[in-house]
């Protein structure tokens, strides 16, 4: 070993103490560390994120709430009503819909492949005999994948004009809601 010092040019107790402090450095590093917790926003209520040097997450995307419809149903009950959730492809599209009815309101949730979930919440009054839209709704995601629904009224019908309805069973035609939705199919009695 005194060789192998000899010609570095380093004496033995140089080596030695470079190695001890190396080890010191490398210890001290391996006991660091850091962690950041809380809301994104520091508690001096700064957003801007250029004068406190803490690190800030981004908030959290809102949920879509038109999202919930294509999960599984909370219930299996599945009756001969009105009154549900119903899938149905579009007719033209081929885009995934979800039509919930309940006696006072409409939603109508959109799913297209290439831009994603889009709907509409419309306040109507669906009884047995009639399916009445009350107001008007439109949405879309960057111009595309568009719902636009209009105040109408479908009568139960089995003829399948323009402004009906045929309900068979968890069978459901209509006629005049929206174009792209014709046929659906019951989900769930939610």
């Amino acid at each position: 070993m005194p060789h192998a010092a000899k010609s570095s040019g380093l004496s033995a107790s140089a080596v030695l103490s470079s190695s001890v402090a190396m080890l010191a450095l490398i210890a001290f590093l391996a006991g660091c560390s850091s962690t950041a917790t809380g809301t994104g926003v520091p508690s001096n209520g700064n957003t801007s994120g250029f004068d406190d040097g803490k690190t800030q997450t981004p908030a959290p995307a809102e949920a879509n709430p038109y999202e919930e419809l294509y999960g599984p149903p909370s219930s299996t009950r599945v009756t001969s009503s009105l009154t549900g959730v119903w899938a149905a492809t579009g007719e033209y599209s081929y885009d995934d819909y979800r039509v919930k009815l309940t006696s006072s309101s409409i939603v109508i949730a959109r799913r297209c492949s290439a831009y994603g979930t889009t709907g509409v919440t419309l306040a109507a009054h669906v009884t047995a005999s009639s399916i009445r839209v009350l107001e008007s709704k439109n949405a879309s995601i960057n111009g595309a994948c568009s719902l636009s629904i209009r105040p109408t009224e479908l009568t139960a019908s089995t003829s399948r004009y323009a402004d009906t309805f045929e309900l068979d069973g968890t069978k459901l035609h209509l006629n005049g809601l929206a174009t792209d939705i014709q046929d659906l199919t019951k989900l769930a009695d939610e």
